[in-house]
């Protein structure tokens, strides 16, 4: 949900200068299907009973072949990739499953329930043998006290990346200047 905000808010940032969404199709972009065929393997992974450990790997394998596809494009791509590094680490550190911090979910008791009893994919409740802690969740997208979920250093980055993407991709023509002899 997180990256969803980021790339829409880089959106929004390019139409407001005056960009076009004509101009994404024109962008060089190259294996856009990777990180469609990664969301969609972590939404469906766990439903259909992949471990978490392999779901890991695939997806953030899927991720950082995205980057390096596209890495001559680093203003985009920099943050894309230390980001995916970053959650990619902390996941694989902690079994396949991304710690949230329990002082976090404490706020939403019957979440943190069902975290610590294991029963929400991908994700786990943070504790004393939680290894990288620092990189996992613990910062709370609760806009309006609507929980959407939580976030990790790494997701910022990504969607930072993310957000540089999509305003790159609908910006304006860059205008040439004239310069002075």
């Amino acid at each position: 949900m997180l990256l969803l905000l980021f790339l829409l808010a880089g959106l929004a940032a390019g139409l407001c200068r005056g960009g076009s969404l004509r101009r994404a199709a024109a962008f060089p972009l190259r294996g856009l299907w990777l990180p469609l065929a990664a969301y969609l393997l972590k939404a469906l992974g766990g439903a259909i009973g992949v471990p978490p450990l392999p779901l890991c790997l695939a997806q953030y394998g899927l991720l950082l072949l995205f980057c390096w596809f596209n890495r001559c494009q680093p203003r985009w791509c920099a943050p894309f990739a230390l980001g995916t590094a970053l959650n990619f680490a902390v996941i694989a550190a902690n079994g396949g499953r991304m710690p949230v911090a329990a002082r976090l979910a404490a706020g939403w008791p019957a979440l943190a329930d069902r975290l610590a009893a294991g029963g929400v994919s991908g994700y786990t409740l943070a504790g004393a043998s939680t290894r990288l802690a620092f990189l996992g969740d613990w910062v709370a997208v609760a806009p309006f006290g609507r929980l959407l979920g939580f976030a990790s250093p790494g997701d910022f980055l990504l969607g930072l990346g993310a957000a540089v993407l999509a305003y790159r991709m609908v910006r304006p023509p860059a205008e040439k200047t004239e310069q002075k002899l």
